[in-house]
């Protein structure tokens, strides 16, 4: 068989691939409930913790068209501690968004991604607020998922 044939598929395939368009996929990645409980009661500073949502993009640069953190009242909360994250997140980099809370809730971070190789990692965190010794500590924490 002549080697023609086979360059012309070749070539065809090259050219189809050239100029078929990448698309963007838009995903949606979750981590959560994560709860803190009881023992982030302190003597001083009485019940108080922090959410931290920790990301780290290991795909394609990604446009970030959401983040949130939602309560298990259904209620979306103000992002007002450890916030890193802007609008786009490239690819090996990490970011992060928080809450600091008063309130007996558990919590679920949410981050919405545009991109051609959406694969978002990361946790959830629950940490104390520190208070009388001022050492935090992580009490709990929960991976994102898609």
């Amino acid at each position: 068989m002549s080697w023609r044939p086979k360059a012309l598929v070749l070539f065809t395939a090259l050219a189809w691939i050239a100029v078929t368009p990448v698309r963007a996929e838009t995903v949606t990645f979750a981590a959560g409930p994560i709860y803190g409980g009881y023992d982030l009661q302190d003597p001083q500073l009485g019940y108080c913790g922090y959410v931290t949502c920790r990301i780290w993009n290991k795909g394609t640069a990604a446009k970030l068209t959401q983040r949130r953190i939602y309560t298990n009242t259904n209620e979306i909360v103000e992002q007002n501690h450890a916030i890193s994250c802007g609008r786009t997140l490239k690819a090996r980099e990490y970011c992060s968004y928080g809450h600091t809370f008063t309130k007996h809730l558990a919590f679920v971070c949410s981050i919405t991604v545009e991109a051609t190789t959406a694969s978002i990692v990361g946790v959830a965190e629950i940490r104390t607020c520190g208070g009388l010794f001022g050492h935090e500590r992580v009490v709990n924490v929960v991976p994102f998922s898609r």
